[in-house]
């Protein structure tokens, strides 16, 4: 059918193109503020700043000054083995490091020196951890010996509180399903 020179499939054609110049005309009043404010000399960014919360949330987790329970664990077996004369770079594995420093230990028993120095240099006094129960943490990730030592870890490093580190938390669901954490 033709109205007036124009057919069906021309006029499908004008509408879609006049309904696409609009899209991007649309789009170009978006953006021409911008281009105008940054010709004028303003700052203009396209992403939001942050929240304060969002800030320190980032600090945190980012900062070159967050220390965490685990890397002050990994730095001390280190200072473990330094204070034993053992070298950790000397070892393809934890479990090798960790039997190394058993014998460093059995041979200052053997000599009658006491442990007791070590630990306080360590600061393993302050943990509540004895210098075998710290080696012993090194090959035996899950025991309690090992919990108790990044609990106090984490207490040392403000991460966790002393009296909720201690306890699990149990999500429950009632028949209704409404959810309730349970300590202990």
């Amino acid at each position: 059918m033709t109205v007036s020179g124009i057919t069906t499939q021309n006029a499908a054609l004008l509408i879609l193109q006049s309904t696409q110049q609009a899209n991007i005309q649309s789009d170009q009043e978006k953006v021409e503020p911008d281009l105008v404010a940054v010709a004028n000399g303003a700052k203009v960014s396209s992403q939001t700043q942050p929240d304060p919360s969002a800030s320190k949330i980032s600090d945190t987790i980012f900062s070159v000054n967050h220390v965490d329970a685990q890397s002050m664990k990994l730095d001390l077996y280190r200072k473990t083995g330094e204070a034993l004369g053992v070298d950790q770079d000397d070892f393809e594995d934890i479990g090798e490091y960790a039997d190394a420093l058993r014998q460093a230990v059995g041979k200052l028993k053997i000599e009658g020196k006491s442990l007791r120095p070590i630990e306080k240099e360590l600061g393993l006094d302050k943990l509540g951890i004895s210098l075998e129960d710290l080696i012993d943490s090194m090959t035996q990730p899950n025991s309690d010996v090992t919990k108790k030592l990044e609990t106090a870890l984490a207490r040392e490093a403000g991460v966790a509180e002393e009296d909720d580190t201690s306890k699990a938390l149990t999500v429950i669901s009632s028949d209704i399903g409404i959810y309730q954490v349970q300590k202990g």
